[in-house]
């Protein structure tokens, strides 16, 4: 234990901890809608603005006190380095609409409104940013410490935390499939040479595609 302690002491695993707390608020504001009847429209809208306002929040902190932003890291991977992220993505897509019947995008647009599904979207994108700040800051916490770049740690960390909750939230299968998810985030932030910009919008197709 005495070994990890340097680990839980930095700055970075706070800032960790608290986005995954940030994620975690939802089951409180779930419990306030449904005891209160409050559409589930309007839950969405609602942890569109705490979770995006939280995000710059965090961004601001991280800036501030450490002088670190996770998406200004503009490093360019190869084309083949980008081929090969593309093909995880697809095949992660593949995966998904064996595993549900279908395109997620598509089966949202025949269960919702238009006005709904643009609402869920951003939803999602708002989820997905605080999502990827973990895996970031994560990669960035253990490396710190190991000068070992070579491990998805970020990846491994996003399993633990924000994926781990779709197990109390929907199921272990759930959890598990959103493990996956994350790991396989994690590897195509270190194909794309911690590109933080192209690694997100890889991350938004696999998770609403």
């Amino acid at each position: 234990m005495e070994k990890y302690k340097k680990y839980i002491q930095d700055p970075f695993f706070s800032y960790i901890m608290t986005c995954w707390a940030i994620l975690g608020c939802e089951f409180i504001v779930y419990f306030i809608t449904q005891t209160l009847h409050i559409l589930d429209i309007y839950h969405y809208v609602i942890m569109i603005a705490f979770w995006m306002s939280a995000f710059m929040f965090m961004c601001h902190k991280l800036k501030k006190e450490q002088g670190y932003e996770i998406f200004t890291i503009n490093t360019q991977p190869t084309r083949e380095q980008f081929t090969h992220a593309l093909v995880i993505v697809a095949l992660f897509v593949l995966f998904t609409n064996l595993l549900f019947g279908g395109l997620k995008i598509i089966q949202y647009v025949k269960i919702y409104t238009y006005l709904e599904y643009i609402v869920i979207v951003l939803y999602n994108i708002c989820e997905l940013l605080l999502a990827m700040m973990i895996l970031v800051l994560g990669q960035h916490l253990i490396e710190r410490f190991t000068n070992d770049a070579s491990y998805m740690y970020g990846g491994s960390i996003l399993a633990l935390t924000w994926a781990l909750l779709y197990c109390f939230v929907s199921g272990f299968g759930m959890g598990i499939y959103m493990m996956a998810m994350a790991i396989s985030v994690g590897f195509i932030y270190q194909l794309l040479r911690k590109n933080a910009k192209l690694t997100f919008i890889l991350f938004i197709l696999m998770y609403l595609l």
